[in-house]
Formats: structure tokens, sequence, C-alpha cells
């Protein structure tokens, strides 16, 4: 007969002791604390000591809150540590050598992945795609006889990482000027100009970028590619704008490449890519281009049909000004004299149709008086220049600030073009008073200084009429000025 003893009775150490199981909480806490840790500290220690500095007008990355981030991240990890040592020494030390193997491992199996699937350098920093016939300078190349795609993606003939035996590199960067509508670009005309000089210029021109972009473009990609002189062209037009961000970075952890991060200092540059480049300033004018482009063809092939009552009736719908104002527009578009432009619109230069200009000239005419464009500010501009410039200055490295002035300010062809609308040429004055402000204080910080407006007065016909970039025209003209400025007096 068996006895049942209460389970009170029962000592103590007989009882199978039950290994108590980490709670999810603390191992997502602990592990995941570990990666927000070093992802937030690298962020903040790039922001601290690599990250280049903001114009004014534009807070620096937050640092402090950054630090205080990963602070946080570090506590989440000790205290999820403490716990999950508490229940089992021996698993978390196995754990914790185990994700110090594989974590590492597993990122770098993701950036080779990556890599694949990126374009090799330095494509990946100019245009962010496999080169290719895309974007609206593509269409440019396509005019007969027109420079076409290299293996970089730029317009220019194919070039090497590394400059060829006993040639001196020039680099020129910029904007859409280099690239777009000109059947060969400014640079490779140069280079033809330079022929028996030893020298080849470079084409890192890339639309829809603006001096903080040229600024990384220059130090991550020009000077790695041995140039041995930056050319840094600043268009009056858009480049002089009140202070702004290009490109995007995440916290210093990740940005749009040229722009640093710490994911470029790690080497991680293909999971940096694929995470930012879609926010890349040419990717999205590409997205948005296609629509642009289409509705700006629409736009001509409508005005091309019209006959010149039916064109004054359409322009003073389209400017969508107020009844006193849409008046005087009507009045100035009845005039005799607008029949000739009418026509520019109807066969603009080499068919390049875009209705920026047009709109401001339509606002302008309805307006009392002369009227002006807000004033333009060089300061944000004259900060990249500088940095750029005092980079160079530290390496070694030769350069040149080359300030590519607004059509109108010195295209007398155009000026008279456009005359029976408005005087754009006043409406546009604010970007020729802001080139000569960046043209004397770039010069008082003893940088190299080239201002186009005094290369280029009044040349008739260097710009195309509707479209606003250089003509082949003004390709010739300008070559020839920095061709002259690039050759190396005889020893």
């Amino acid at each position: 007969m068996s006895v049942e003893l209460p389970a009170a009775s029962i000592p103590p150490e007989s009882v199978p002791l039950q290994p108590t199981r980490p709670h999810v909480v603390s191992i997502f806490g602990y592990y995941g604390g570990i990666v927000a840790a070093c992802f937030l500290a690298g962020g903040w220690l790039y922001l601290q000591n690599l990250e280049a500095p903001p114009p004014p007008g534009i807070a620096p990355g937050s640092s402090f809150f950054m630090g205080l981030c990963a602070a946080a991240a570090l506590v989440v990890t000790a205290v999820s540590g403490w716990r999950l040592a508490r229940g089992s020494h021996r698993n978390f030390v196995f754990g914790t050598v185990t994700f110090a193997i594989f974590f590492p491992l597993t990122v770098l199996m993701a950036e080779f992945a990556a890599r694949m699937a990126v374009p090799p350098w330095p494509a990946i920093g100019l245009h962010g795609v496999t080169p290719g016939p895309m974007g609206a300078w593509a269409r440019a190349s396509e005019r007969a006889g027109a420079t076409g795609v290299n293996n970089w993606g730029q317009r220019d003939v194919p070039r090497t990482l590394r400059p060829p035996p006993k040639i001196r590199r020039i680099a020129f960067i910029g904007d859409s000027f280099l690239e777009e509508s000109s059947t060969i670009p400014v640079s490779l005309r140069v280079q033809q100009r330079l022929e028996g000089e030893s020298v080849e210029v470079l084409n890192l021109g890339v639309s829809a970028s603006g001096p903080e972009e040229y600024y990384h473009r220059l130090r991550r990609i020009a000077l790695p590619l041995g140039t041995q002189h930056c050319v840094m062209f600043i268009f009056a037009g858009n480049d002089f704008v009140d202070a702004e961000v290009s490109l995007p970075s995440a916290r210093g952890i990740a940005a749009v490449y040229p722009r640093g991060s710490m994911l470029q200092s790690l080497g991680l540059l293909g999971i940096n890519h694929l995470l930012t480049n879609r926010q890349r300033p040419v990717i999205q004018a590409w997205l948005t281009g296609g629509d642009l482009h289409e509705q700006e063809q629409a736009r001509h092939a409508s005005l091309a049909r019209m006959s010149d009552d039916t064109m004054r009736q359409a322009l003073a719908g389209a400017a969508g000004l107020p009844a006193d104002r849409q008046r005087r527009l009507e009045q100035r578009l009845g005039q005799p004299a607008m029949k000739e432009f009418f026509q520019i619109l109807r066969e603009p230069d080499e068919g390049l149709f875009r209705s920026y200009y047009l709109v401001a000239a339509l606002t302008a005419a309805g307006s009392p008086g002369k009227t002006q464009w807000a004033a333009n500010s060089e300061v944000a501009a004259l900060h990249w220049v500088t940095l750029s410039a005092n980079l160079c200055r530290e390496l070694g490295v030769d350069f040149t600030l080359v300030i590519i002035p607004e059509a109108f300010q010195v295209d007398s062809r155009m000026q008279k073009q456009w005359a029976p609308l408005a005087d754009m040429r006043h409406l546009t004055k604010p970007t020729r008073d802001a080139s000569r402000r960046l043209a004397e204080r770039a010069r008082a910080a003893k940088i190299d200084t080239l201002d186009l407006h005094t290369a280029l007065p009044d040349q008739a016909g260097c710009y195309l009429n509707l479209d606003g970039h250089w003509s082949d025209q003004g390709v010739e003209i300008v070559s020839e000025v920095l061709a002259k400025k690039f050759v190396r007096p005889a020893k």
C-alpha cells in the first residue's frame, strides 16, 4: 500500500530545476540594441568629424540628438543583455559570439549582392544609373553628329579611371550646361582645341544638380580620378539660390552618393546606393521629366498650329493674371511687333521648346512698370566654391571658378527677340548682380575666377532662344576662352 506525501513535505532539492527561457523582448532588445547603437554611433561620429559644414542658413545635423539616441540604444542593450545573462550565462556568451561573427558576414554578403545590382564607380555617383541613353541630355545626343554617352554615363568620349601617362587631367564640374542641348559638350570642344597640349578634359556635368553636389562630386569623384585641375561652373540662372540640401542624408548613416556617410566610410557603397539613390535630384528629375517633356512638346505643337490671333488669346489666358494686369498683357500681345515673336514660339532654336522664360515674360508684360526677378543670393554658392577651392589647395590641385551668365545678360539676339513682350535683360539683372558679387568675393579669397559675363559681351546667338542653354555657337566662343586659359606657357 502506497502512501502519498503532501507536496510540502517533498525536499526542494529533489524537484528538477527547469531552465528559464529568455524573454523575447530581451532578445530583440539586446541584438536590436547592438545594431541600433552601432549605426547611430557611426552616424554621430560621421556628423561630428567628417560631414562638410553646411552653408549659412542651414542648421547642421543634430549630433546631440544622434548621440542621445545612441546612448539610449546602449542602455537598452545593457539592460536586455543583463536579463539574458541572468537566465543562462552560457547561452548568452554563445549567442553574443555567434552574432558578432555572423552579423558582419551577413552585411558583407548583402553588400556583395548589392554591388552586383548597382552601377560601377564613378557612374554610381554621377547619374546614379547604369550608363545608357536616358534623361534629357540623351535627346541632345541623338542629333546628327552629336556626342553620345560614354562608359561613365556622361556625354563624353570613353575615359579611364586613371589619366594616361604624361597627360594632365582637367575635370569640368557643373550642371546641364555641360551636357545638354549643344552638339558637342564644351569640355570635349576645349580638349579638341588643346590638342597637342597633353591634356584631357573630363565632363562631370550632371543636370538638375547644384553647388552642394558640385563640391561632393569634386571631392569623391574628380579628385580620386587623378584630376590635376578642377573647374567648377556656376550658372547665374539657378545656382544662386537660398541655402538648401540637394543630396539628402539620413543623419549621416546613409546619404546620396557622392555625399559622404557612415555606410560609405565602412565600404558599404552598394547598400548605401540601394537605400538612397531614388532621392538623387537627377533621378527625381527623370521621374517627373518624362511628363514635363511631353507637356512641353504638346504646348509647342499646339502653338505651332495657331494663327497669330489665336496665339494672342491663348497666351493672354495662360498667364492667369488678375483682370487689370491681363488687360496690360493683351495690349502688349496686340502690338504689331509681336508677329515675329510668335514665329519664334512656332520655330524655336533646334526645335527645343521650354516655357519657363515665356511664363516669366508674360507675367512681366502684364505688370505695371518694369519688374525684376527676386534678388539672387550668392552666399550658398560661395560657401561650396570656397570649400572646393580650399580642398584643392590642400592637395596641390589647381582650381578655377567659371561663372556662366544668364542668357539675356549677354545674348543680344535674345534680348532683341523678346523685347516686344518684355525687357528680359532688366528682368534677369539680379543674376548679373549676384555674379559680380560672387566674382569679387571669390577673387578676394584668392580663388582663380573667370566670369564669362566679360567674355561674352553682347554675343548674338550664343544661347538657344527658348531652351536657355548654350548654342553650338556659344560653345565655340566659350571653349575658345577656356582653352586659352588652360594653355600652359612653354618652359
